[in-house]
């Protein structure tokens, strides 16, 4: 058995959620030529496969090392501004199924771009991804990962951002299996923005873990983490969020929400969400909570004439909905929304 995931935060270790252990055997893969990737064509970027695979929080050892013979390098370097997403498809299938890919993306100074990225296919696939984003002077990125497919799912995300710049994260994940991400944020001047908005639905023996880490270093920077989840069956969570505020980060605010609804009795969540701070001039707040559907908004849904069943259907979609409504990209938005619909119904 193999530790991943670790905090950078040394007290998640109290509360049984620093590391959580997977067999060699779902890190390790086989690394064979992956021909379903493809990046739209358009004329706001250039192209090439010259990536940078250092990281600085790598998820585990063993995922950092296969790097270096990653089967899909990719460079976007994007220039112009464009209210147009780039597109980016890895289609999984029963030839293609194992995904190595390192990504970096350069948001040129002055430059607002969009980005979708689609990890879609059959059963059995592994996947292990490394996402490097720079964006630079007065610059802007939304950017979008929807993960659907049943197998492990390992996702390395780390910015940079200069001055005035942003990037608003969706990360949409459905990956049945082993699903971890791991987000190193960074301010690289003052007045830039984070946000990131995560939804992910678990079943069967899934095993979600999130560690997301906001470092906030210059003045007048804001982090924004919302994630909302289900888990059935077996489905286990754990959720570890950091937003750090380092002295120099005065006028800086920072921000956690994590929600999850729980749909069986085996299911387990853990959350821990921490501000860490030395700066005096700053504004941070967390919250989160687990449990089933809220028995009095049910009871009242009930009372009007709505089935048990539907009015459970409703209230679930409800928790979902202000997640869904935030994604940028209207096809990946449907996806979602008709996944949700699709998993509720099963369910109940």
């Amino acid at each position: 058995m193999a530790k991943i995931n670790p905090s950078a935060t040394p007290t998640v270790r109290s509360y049984m959620l620093n590391d959580i252990e997977v067999p060699d055997t779902q890190l390790l893969c086989n690394i064979k030529r992956f021909d379903n990737y493809s990046v739209s064509a358009q004329d706001t970027y250039t192209l090439n496969q010259n990536v940078d695979s250092h990281i600085s929080r790598p998820i585990s050892k063993v995922l950092e090392n296969m790097h270096p013979i990653a089967n899909v390098k990719t460079n976007i370097n994007i220039t112009k501004s464009t209210t147009r997403p780039i597109v980016i498809n890895a289609k999984f299938d029963a030839q293609n199924k194992t995904l190595v890919d390192i990504l970096c993306i350069t948001v040129a100074q002055n430059t607002n771009a969009q980005v979708v990225i689609k990890y879609e296919g059959t059963t059995n696939i592994y996947h292990s991804g490394l996402l490097k984003i720079k964006t630079c002077k007065n610059s802007h990125l939304d950017i979008v990962i929807y993960s659907n497919f049943v197998g492990n799912n390992y996702l390395n995300l780390e910015d940079e951002k200069e001055q005035n710049s942003s990037i608003n994260y969706h990360l949409i994940d459905f990956a049945s299996g082993t699903t971890v991400h791991n987000l190193f944020a960074n301010t690289a001047g003052p007045n830039t923005s984070t946000t990131l908005n995560t939804l992910y639905y678990g079943d069967k023996n899934a095993v979600i873990d999130l560690n997301y880490y906001a470092n906030l270093k210059d003045l007048k920077s804001s982090t924004t983490f919302y994630t909302i989840g289900s888990l059935t069956a077996n489905a286990t969570k754990h959720y570890k969020g950091t937003i750090n505020f380092v002295k120099g980060a005065k006028g800086s605010t920072g921000d956690e929400d994590e929600y999850c609804i729980l749909l069986s009795p085996k299911a387990k969540a853990r959350a821990l969400p921490i501000l860490l701070c030395n700066e005096e001039d700053v504004n941070g707040s967390h919250s989160t909570s687990a449990g089933k559907v809220d028995e009095s908004a049910l009871f009242y849904l009930q009372s009007r004439g709505i089935q048990h069943s539907n009015a459970v259907r409703m209230l679930i979609r409800a928790q979902f909905s202000k997640s869904i409504e935030r994604i940028f990209d209207a096809d990946v938005r449907q996806l979602t929304s008709k996944h949700i619909n699709r998993r509720i119904n099963s369910e109940n």
